[in-house]
C-alpha cells in the first residue's frame, strides 16, 4: 500500500467542511463513502481482509477563538498532558502515546488510543491514530484505525503497526488550502 498510487481528496465545498479547504490524498484502492454523522466529512476503507477492518476518517469541527496563531503561541507541552489529549479521544479509549507535530507547515497534536466498542451485538476492538491540525478556528481530525472482532486482538494491533507508515504518509499529504488563500 506504501507504493500504491494515491487519489487526493478535497473538502472544498463540502458542507460538513465548514468552510475549512483542505485536501488529503488516500490511496486509490481505499473506497470511499459519504458519513452520516454531522462532522465527519468523509471515511475511506481498505479493502477488507478477513474480518479486519481499515480505514481512514477526515472530520472537521469548529473551535470558535482557536486561532492558528493561538495555537502557534501555545507550549506544546500543553497538549501532550494527558488530559488534554483525551479531549481528543472517542469515550473510554485508552491512550497508548501523543505528541506534537507539524504538518502542511502548522501545528498538530496526534494520539495514538485503543478501545473496545459494541455495535449491534458485536464486541469491537479498535486500534486509532488521530492528527487534529488546527486552522482558522476549525480542527480538521485525520483518523486512521485498525479493528477486528475483540477476539482477535492481536490481529488489530499487527494491521494497525502494518498501517502505521501509510497512515502517516496519508496525514502528510495534508494541504490546507485555506491557508495559503490568505
Amino acid at each position: 500500500l506504501l507504493r500504491e498510487e494515491a487519489a487526493p481528496f478535497s473538502t472544498a465545498g463540502h458542507p460538513k467542511a465548514k468552510g475549512l479547504e483542505a485536501t488529503v490524498s488516500f490511496p486509490k484502492s481505499w473506497r470511499r463513502k459519504e458519513a452520516a454523522r454531522p462532522n465527519v466529512v468523509q471515511t475511506f476503507h481498505a479493502p477488507s481482509r478477513n474480518d479486519l477492518i481499515i480505514a481512514g476518517m477526515i472530520l472537521v469541527y469548529a473551535a470558535p477563538g482557536l486561532t492558528r496563531e493561538l495555537v502557534e503561541m501555545l507550549d506544546p507541552d500543553d497538549f501532550l498532558h494527558e488530559n488534554e489529549l483525551r479531549e481528543f479521544l472517542p469515550k473510554g479509549a485508552t491512550l497508548q502515546r501523543g505528541g506534537t507535530t507539524s504538518i502542511d507547515g502548522t501545528t498538530a497534536i496526534w494520539a495514538e488510543y485503543s478501545a473496545k466498542m459494541e455495535r449491534v451485538g458485536l464486541e469491537l476492538y479498535v486500534r486509532s491514530l488521530t492528527f487534529c491540525i488546527f486552522c482558522d478556528e476549525k480542527v480538521l481530525a485525520l483518523t486512521f484505525s485498525a479493528g477486528a472482532p475483540a477476539k482477535s486482538q492481536e490481529d488489530a494491533d499487527a494491521a494497525f503497526e502494518v498501517g502505521l507508515p501509510l497512515f502517516r504518509r496519508i496525514a502528510a499529504s495534508t494541504v490546507l488550502v485555506s491557508k495559503w488563500k490568505r
